[in-house]
């Protein structure tokens, strides 16, 4: 009985260790002004290069219902979420939204566009704020 309560122990010591991943720290940024800056590749450059250089590997974009939603601007979000995870080093980039509705009518659907992983939206984050007066 002894010798199986110790190799129970052992066994559990050994699974246990063994079962704590190394996992990266996340360092996270917002990126705001969505319209003004999708789809320049320098502005975008700016911003990737920034992320790269900081360590920085998580990105909640806002100001993402400024967009006109065309065509062409979310394939210029698909690319830039594409680049940012596959050569700048970020692991998720999330979608800031308050409503219900922007998510239902924009963000949902943007993604079920998109047969890539690494050209969608990792993270819906809803955030409604407001100001005390």
């Amino acid at each position: 009985m002894k010798k199986l309560t110790l190799l129970t122990l052992l066994c559990l010591f050994i699974f246990t260790s063994a079962s704590n991943a190394q996992v990266p720290p996340i360092r996270g940024m917002y990126v705001n002004f969505v319209n003004t800056w999708i789809g320049d590749s320098v502005q975008e450059n700016k911003i990737l290069y920034y992320c790269s250089s900081n360590n920085i590997n998580y990105i909640t974009i806002y100001d993402l219902n400024l967009l006109n939603w065309s065509y062409t601007q979310k394939n210029a979000l698909a690319s830039f979420i594409s680049r940012a995870k596959t050569q700048y080093g970020v692991i998720q980039v999330g979608a800031a939204g308050e409503t219900y509705n922007f998510f239902k009518n924009y963000i949902i659907p943007y993604n079920n566009g998109r047969s890539l992983e690494k050209k969608k939206f990792d993270v819906l984050y809803y955030e409604y704020g407001f100001l005390f007066k």
